[in-house]
């Protein structure tokens, strides 16, 4: 069990990313805030997310941490499960009133789902759009996460954008949509799927 006598903070930022409640109970019991930061701005709950430990997520929670708390980066906690793919995690914090679309603050002003999206984590990706993500939200670049599935073809996840409702006609900032990149890039199931969308969606 790791120690908390002697450099508290240091040790509950440790223990969040082993997922170590105990020693996060202890360190919070002798004084520790729970929604300490690092040197680059992650707190606890931001590490537990990051390394995909859902119990401590859970236990931070319960302690008072600050759910939507950003970094240096403008990553939450959510937004650090959708991208290295700890669907566990993200579900516990969509449940649990983070907001599914706040942006990261840096060049590329993220949400979670398109985070997710782009690293291919369905379960993810359909977690958030069933919590309610705005699946139209756009980047620095204009690009949604309709537009991030065709550009790194995620077949799957383009296919639950499209039944979810996600717009097709919102381009990106070089003022290309959807269907003309997949055209472009020849993705013929991702120009099938969008151009009977569209049809569906003239009827």
């Amino acid at each position: 069990m790791l120690s908390c006598r002697q450099n508290e903070d240091n040790n509950i930022f440790s223990a969040a990313i082993c997922g170590n409640t105990d020693s996060i109970l202890y360190c919070i019991k002798n004084g520790v805030d729970v929604n300490t930061t690092s040197p680059t701005s992650d707190t606890p709950i931001i590490l537990a997310a990051r390394h995909g430990q859902m119990g401590t997520i859970k236990t931070l929670i319960m302690a008072g941490a600050f759910v939507d708390q950003q970094n240096d980066n403008g990553d939450t906690a959510l937004m650090l499960a959708a991208r290295h793919g700890h669907e566990a995690c993200a579900r516990v914090l969509t449940s649990t009133g983070s907001d599914l679309d706040i942006k990261s603050t840096d060049i590329h002003e993220n949400t979670a789902l398109i985070e997710a999206v782009m690293m291919g984590h369905k379960g993810i990706v359909r977690a958030l759009i069933h919590a309610g993500a705005d699946l139209d939200a756009q980047n620095s670049q204009g690009n949604t996460a309709l537009l991030v599935a065709v550009k790194n073809h995620r077949n799957q996840c383009l296919k639950y954008l499209v039944n979810a409702g996600a717009s097709l006609d919102i381009p990106d900032r070089l003022g290309k949509t959807a269907l003309t990149c997949a055209v472009e890039n020849a993705q013929k199931y991702a120009t099938r799927q969008l151009m009977d969308a569209k049809k569906r969606a003239a009827l």
